[in-house]
């Protein structure tokens, strides 16, 4: 009984690929050293980090605070209850996000 699959030999088999040399696993000296900006952003997540949990619930109450006043302002012309429900709304979920999914390589 012939078989569908044909599989490949042994001996036809790929080679396995070669392990980079030394020299191309070692960093470069711009990742060793970022600089400020890598420095600075390094300290802003461990901050932001540490401190999330109570910061969190503050943006939360005032983002419910926010929506509570756009509600009662919403025929009121001249107030921008909206754009400034939004724009805390907007910062709430851009600090969620950097804090969820930010993390820089050295930590």
């Amino acid at each position: 009984m012939a078989t569908i699959i044909k599989f490949p030999n042994r001996s036809q088999a790929e080679p396995k690929q070669r392990l980079p040399a030394e020299s191309e696993l070692t960093p470069t000296k711009d990742l060793q050293h970022p600089g400020i900006a890598g420095w600075a952003l390094k300290v802003l997540c461990v901050v932001a980090v540490l401190l999330w949990p109570w910061v969190r619930w503050f943006v939360i109450l005032d983002v419910l605070f926010q929506f509570c006043r756009m509600i009662y302002h919403w025929n009121t012309p001249g107030t921008f209850a909206d754009l400034t429900f939004l724009l805390h709304f907007g910062v709430l979920t851009a600090i969620t996000y950097f804090v969820s999914t930010l993390k820089p390589k050295d930590l």
